[in-house]
């Protein structure tokens, strides 16, 4: 759903079991996703015994898919721009920790 891949978070989760199926059962999954705003997401899947339809669970996903606070700002800019600031921050940071605007930054081990 967060087409940008943004890790954010989630808010509600959760399933609800009705009906039980045997072990090597034929499944049919049906997912949707119910509405998509500005910052959350909600999204639901339900499951169903092949053989007659009967409905065996329903799970649900509310997630926040907007982007963090101090990524907004990049999402403006061009690709090739955004990638060559990237690669520039990168290049200078890499292997400290670098405060900006209160935040910390921390450049010294991978993500």
């Amino acid at each position: 759903v967060s087409a940008g891949g943004w890790p954010g978070v989630s808010t509600s989760l959760g399933v609800s079991y009705v009906a039980g199926c045997t072990p090597g059962s034929d499944v049919l999954a049906e997912a949707r996703v119910l509405r998509l705003g500005k910052t959350l997401a909600y999204t639901e899947c339900l499951l169903y015994r092949a053989t007659d339809g009967t409905c065996m669970a329903r799970g649900w996903h509310v997630k926040l898919v907007t982007a963090p606070c101090m990524a907004l700002p990049l999402l403006s800019l061009r690709p090739s721009l955004l990638a060559a600031l990237l690669g520039l921050i990168e290049r200078r940071c890499w292997g400290r920790v670098v405060h900006v605007a209160g935040r910390r930054f921390d450049f010294t081990s991978p993500p």
